[in-house]
C-alpha cells in the first residue's frame, strides 16, 4: 500500500498532453471535460519508474492487469485488440510516462487529496464531473479554502462548518469579472414617474412600491406607484383607507405583503409617524400613537431604516426638538411588527460604541447585522458640517455595536444608494466626501473580508446622483429617481449573471435558532399542560377581547 510520506515528493506538477479525462477514473464512464490539451501529470523525482515500483510488487503484472480497462476509455483506442494495446503502450514513450497514472484509484485519499491540490478551480470543476470519487474529493472544502487564501480572500470565520468556500471563491471571481454584471436600460410600460428624489422602493412579491418624494421644498408627492418586474408596467395605485400625506425623506421597509414607513416630512412643518400600507388590500393605514405600544421614537426624516426577521430598525435623522431647534439624532428603535411594540435599544440593553449623530446616511441588513455607512452632519446655517465615509455594524442578536477595521476607502458619503447582493454590500452614487458634487461611483464591500473594492462592471454607467433609490428584484438590481442639482426619473438596471452565496451571517442565524429551538421543545412541552389548564379561564374573557380587537382591526386594517 501506497504511503502518504513515501509519495508527497513525487507528486510535484501539472502538465498539458493530449489526453484528457480519460485516464482519471479506473472503469468509470466518463467525458473528455478537460478539452483536448489540458490533464494531470504526476511525475516521478526520479527519471525512471523504479521510485514507485518499488512499492508495488509486479508491478508490471499489475500494470497489464489495469492496461485494457483504462485503455478501453479511449474512444480512439476501443478499436484495437487487447494485444495491440499492450503492445502500443510497450512501445510508445507517451504511454511509459503514463503508465504510473493509471494507480491513482489506488491511491489513499489523502495522496488524491495531495494531487488534486495542485489544480486550479476549473481544473478542480472539470475532474469533478468524471465520477463519484473525484467528485467528492475535488468539493473538499480545504481545497478551496486553499484557493481562497491564494488570492489573499482571508475569511474571519475560518472553520465555520457551513461556509462554503467553493461558491465564495467564484463569487468573488464573478465580482471581479466584467462579464459579471451589467448596466442596462430597462423596458417598461406605462409612464414613468415623475421626476423626484427621496422618496423610496421596496419589493414585494414581484413588484417594486414607490411611494412619496419631492420634486422641490414646495412641491412633494403622495403617491404609491408600483412596478411589475415581469411585465415591466409601471401603475399607479389608488389606495383605500387614510390619506396618503403628501412628504418625502421617510423610510420604508417591507415584511411579508406589508410596507412599513416611518417619518417623513411634508415642507410645511408636519412630521410624520409609522403607516402601514398593506399591498394586497391596497389599505394605507396611518397609525397613531397611542395605539403603539413601548417608547415610541420621535418623528423624523433623513434616518435609515432595515429589516432583520419580523423587525424593523431605524437609526439617526433629524428633526426639531421640544423648543423648535434643529437636531441631529442618534438613537436606534426595534420596532415588532407583530406586536406593534417599539424599543429603543440603549442603556444595558447595548454593547459597544454606537455611531456618532448623523443624517443622510443608508443602512442595510445582511443575515443578523445592521451595516451602517456614511451620511453626516448638516445644519441650516452651514450646510453640511461634517461628511462620514466609515462603516458601522449591528448585530441584532448579541445588541452590539461594532466599528470594523476595513482596507479600502470610499469617495462618497452622504445620501448614497446601498442595497446588497448576497454577503456583498454596494454603494452607488451620493455627495462626494473630498468635492462639493455628487457621484456615479460604485463601491463593493465584502463584510467576511472588510474589504472595500471597485468592481468591474460592463460600461455604460448611469448619470451621477444622490437621494436615489435602489431596489433588489429577482437578482437584478432596479435604480430610479434621486438629485443631481435637479430632480431626475433615471430609470436603471444593474443585471448580474452569477449566483450570489447566501451570507455567513444568515447560516450562523440559522444554527443558533435551531439550537433554541431544540433547547425550547422541552420547555414548550412542560408548558403544554399549563396552557391546557388555562384555556377554560382563556376562553371566558375571549369573547369581549376578540370584540375589542376586531373594533381596533376595523379602525385601523393594516393587520
Amino acid at each position: 500500500m501506497f504511503k502518504y510520506n513515501q509519495l508527497k515528493d513525487n507528486v510535484i506538477s501539472i502538465g498539458t498532453e493530449d489526453v484528457g479525462s480519460d485516464y482519471f477514473c479506473n472503469g468509470a464512464s466518463s467525458t473528455n471535460v478537460f478539452g483536448a490539451n489540458n490533464r494531470i501529470e504526476i511525475n516521478s523525482a526520479s527519471s525512471s519508474d523504479s521510485d514507485f515500483d518499488e512499492f508495488n510488487d509486479n508491478s508490471d503484472s499489475e500494470m497489464d492487469s489495469y492496461q485494457p480497462s483504462v485503455m478501453m476509455m479511449n474512444p480512439k483506442l476501443q478499436h484495437l485488440t487487447l494485444a495491440q494495446q499492450n503492445s502500443l503502450v510497450n512501445s510508445n514513450d507517451f504511454f511509459k510516462r503514463q503508465r504510473l497514472f493509471i494507480y491513482l484509484p489506488n491511491f489513499p485519499e489523502e495522496i488524491k487529496l495531495q494531487i488534486f491540490s495542485h489544480l486550479t478551480a476549473s481544473d478542480l470543476v472539470s475532474i469533478s464531473l468524471t465520477c463519484k470519487t473525484y467528485y467528492s474529493i475535488a468539493n473538499e472544502r480545504t481545497l478551496w479554502r486553499n484557493l481562497c487564501f491564494e488570492n489573499n480572500w482571508r475569511i474571519s470565520n475560518l472553520y465555520h462548518p457551513t461556509f462554503d468556500y467553493k461558491k465564495y471563491y467564484f463569487e468573488k471571481n464573478a465580482i471581479s469579472s466584467t462579464n459579471s454584471s451589467k448596466w442596462i436600460s430597462p423596458k417598461f410600460f406605462g409612464s414613468l414617474p415623475s421626476k423626484r428624489f427621496k422618496h423610496t422602493a421596496t419589493y414585494v412579491n414581484g413588484k417594486i412600491i414607490f411611494i412619496g418624494g419631492q420634486e422641490s421644498d414646495q412641491k412633494r408627492f403622495n403617491d404609491v406607484i408600483s412596478y411589475d418586474t415581469k411585465s415591466q408596467t409601471f401603475t399607479e395605485i389608488h389606495t383605500k383607507g387614510d390619506t396618503v400625506p403628501k412628504f418625502s425623506r421617510h423610510s420604508a421597509s417591507s415584511i411579508g405583503e406589508k410596507v412599513y414607513i416611518f417619518g417623513g416630512f411634508d415642507g410645511f412643518g408636519t412630521n410624520f409617524n409609522l403607516a402601514i400600507y398593506n399591498t394586497e388590500s391596497r389599505v394605507w393605514t396611518n397609525i397613531p400613537n397611542n395605539f403603539l405600544k413601548g417608547q415610541v421614537p420621535v418623528s423624523r426624516t433623513n434616518h435609515s431604516s432595515a429589516v432583520v426577521g419580523k423587525n424593523v430598525y431605524i437609526f439617526g435623522g433629524n428633526n426639531n426638538d421640544e423648543n423648535g431647534q434643529y437636531q441631529v439624532l442618534d438613537d436606534l428603535h426595534c420596532l415588532n411588527t407583530e406586536t406593534l411594540t417599539w424599543t429603543k435599544i440603549e442603556g444595558d440593553l447595548v454593547k459597544g460604541t454606537k455611531p456618532c449623530a448623523r443624517s443622510g446616511h443608508c443602512m442595510t441588513s445582511i443575515g443578523n447585522k445592521l451595516y451602517l455607512f456614511g451620511g453626516g452632519v448638516w445644519n441650516h446655517s452651514n450646510g453640511w458640517v461634517e461628511k462620514f465615509n466609515d462603516i458601522h455594524v449591528f448585530d441584532t442578536e448579541t445588541n452590539t455595536w461594532n466599528k470594523p477595521t476595513v482596507q479600502g476607502e470610499v469617495q462618497t458619503s452622504t445620501f448614497a444608494i446601498s442595497f446588497n447582493v448576497g454577503r456583498y454590500l454596494f454603494i452607488f452614487g451620493g455627495g462626494s466626501k473630498p468635492k462639493h458634487c455628487v457621484t456615479n461611483d460604485i463601491y463593493v464591500l465584502d463584510t467576511e473580508t472588510f474589504f472595500w473594492s471597485i468592481p468591474s462592471i460592463q460600461e455604460p454607467r448611469p448619470p451621477a446622483r444622490d437621494m436615489g433609490t435602489a431596489c433588489v428584484a429577482d437578482g437584478d438590481v432596479y435604480f430610479m429617481g434621486g438629485y443631481d442639482g435637479a430632480p431626475i426619473n433615471y430609470f436603471n438596471k444593474l443585471k448580474f449573471n452569477f449566483k450570489v452565496l447566501s451570507d455567513l451571517a444568515s447560516q450562523q442565524k440559522n444554527t443558533n435558532i435551531n439550537k433554541n429551538n431544540n433547547n425550547n421543545n422541552n420547555n414548550n412541552n412542560n408548558n403544554n399542560n399549563n396552557n391546557n389548564n388555562n384555556n377554560n379561564n382563556n376562553n371566558k374573557s375571549y369573547n369581549s377581547q376578540s370584540q375589542y380587537q376586531q373594533s381596533q382591526n376595523k379602525k385601523y386594517s393594516f393587520f
